[in-house]
């Protein structure tokens, strides 16, 4: 009873927790116990069915039929529409590429599996970039030492990886079933996914679990070699493993000093009622420094009517940060197509970060300013480039803005 109410909850909380509830009735199956596979599965459809009922709903309601500006429910308009209408496009950010047909998911598929034992490694271990800066090893060795460090972590990244599936294989041998189905069901999942930079954040609930196989996988073969291995074998297969195991604590310690001391930075911007806000956040790096800098000044020359078109994924944040109606730009190749799009809404301002990591739509927005000076003047760009505001030009309109 426990297990189905924590199963129903995690599918509550977030989609990707069908997995949960997916490998709760496929415990059952593996068993032979049908009965309670049925009633399981019984349980699973209500909250499943009741979402979709709710999605239904909504899509039927005359707010979504009629919205508010020509594009606003575009399949690539992730905000806006639902997971099945924006992943039927073969790449999200790039529409123009076309639905994905079943060949392509396929391949996806494949493509992805094959880099799995390293994405698993990954997960119960750090990122890879964290792995390779520890593989430089810029302060410790030469450059020959440094390659050797560097496949040295390669070795070791893809044990990891094989000691992962080995626990998981241990555990459906001993018939504990619903971990290695959980797991096994997540990870299918997100390797149908074509948004293969956001894997480790889609299986972030399963890393646990993952760690769980690891250490499994380690006390198994620790055992074997006690009880069956050559004492040479068994101190090779023990040094190994203790290597392995280091090289997991020693990439901890040192991704975790890199993460304090580079990517723990201090934020600061003005917020929507003008007041300074000063702390700290991970991961902020130039491209959002250049794109607070940016709305700083977007909350000096736009009115209080304007209406901004954001070409970064944060439209949210960016309405919070200034109090202005801001929309995401469209993803048109077809520049002519795009400016009547962005005339739907009306959009008065466009904020760019071209070049950036956070901003994938500007290839479509860059092509269009350029294209029609008479429509979009430049009135903000920092030193860099990286981050620009334009502003709309309109028949009988006065000269605005700042340089």
């Amino acid at each position: 009873a426990f297990a189905g109410i924590f199963a129903v909850l995690a599918f509550l909380l977030r989609t990707a927790g069908a997995a949960v509830l997916g490998a709760w009735i496929a415990e059952s199956l593996a068993k032979r116990e049908f009965k309670r596979a049925a009633v399981r599965a019984l349980v699973a459809a209500i909250p499943i069915l009741a979402w979709q009922a709710y999605v239904m709903s909504v899509q039927g309601s005359r707010a979504y039929a009629e919205p508010a500006y020509d594009y606003q429910r575009t399949a690539y308009m992730f905000y806006n529409v639902s997971y099945p209408t924006n992943l039927r496009l073969l790449d999200p950010f790039r529409p123009e590429a076309g639905e994905v047909t079943a060949g392509q998911l396929a391949g996806r598929f494949v493509l992805n599996l094959r880099e799995l034992p390293g994405r698993l490694a990954e997960s119960a271990t750090a990122e890879q970039g964290y792995w390779r800066e520890f593989a430089r090893c810029r302060d410790i060795g030469s450059p020959g030492a440094s390659a050797f460090a560097e496949g040295a972590v390669a070795v070791v990244v893809s044990v990891v990886g094989l000691l992962i599936l080995g626990g998981l294989a241990i555990l459906a041998a001993r018939r504990l079933l619903l971990i290695p189905a959980y797991v096994l069901l997540s990870l299918g999942g997100v390797c149908l996914l074509p948004w293969q930079d956001q894997m480790l954040r889609y299986w972030t609930p399963a890393i646990p679990l993952l760690v769980l196989a690891l250490l499994l996988g380690v006390k198994v073969l620790w055992e074997y070699s006690a009880a069956r291995a050559r004492p040479a074998a068994r101190w090779g297969l023990r040094a190994a493993l203790a290597l392995a195991l280091g090289a997991i604590i020693a990439i901890q310690v040192y991704g975790q000093c890199l993460l304090y001391r580079y990517e723990h930075q201090v934020v600061q911007y003005q917020d929507r009622q003008g007041r300074q806000v000063s702390h700290r956040l991970f991961f902020y790096n130039n491209d959002y420094r250049s794109l607070d800098a940016a709305l700083n000044m977007l909350r000096q020359i736009a009115g209080p009517d304007d209406i901004v078109g954001v070409s970064t994924h944060m439209p949210q944040w960016i309405h919070l940060r200034t109090g202005l109606a801001t929309v995401m730009t469209p993803f048109e190749a077809d520049s002519r197509k795009a400016q009547e799009l962005l005339d739907s809404v009306p959009v008065d301002y466009l904020v760019l970060n071209p070049g950036a990591a956070i901003d994938s739509a500007a290839d479509y927005m860059m092509p269009l300013v350029r294209r029609h000076p008479e429509l979009w003047k430049q009135v903000y760009s920092d030193k860099a480039g990286t981050a620009v505001i334009y502003e709309r030009l309109r028949p009988g309109a006065g000269e605005s803005g700042a340089e």
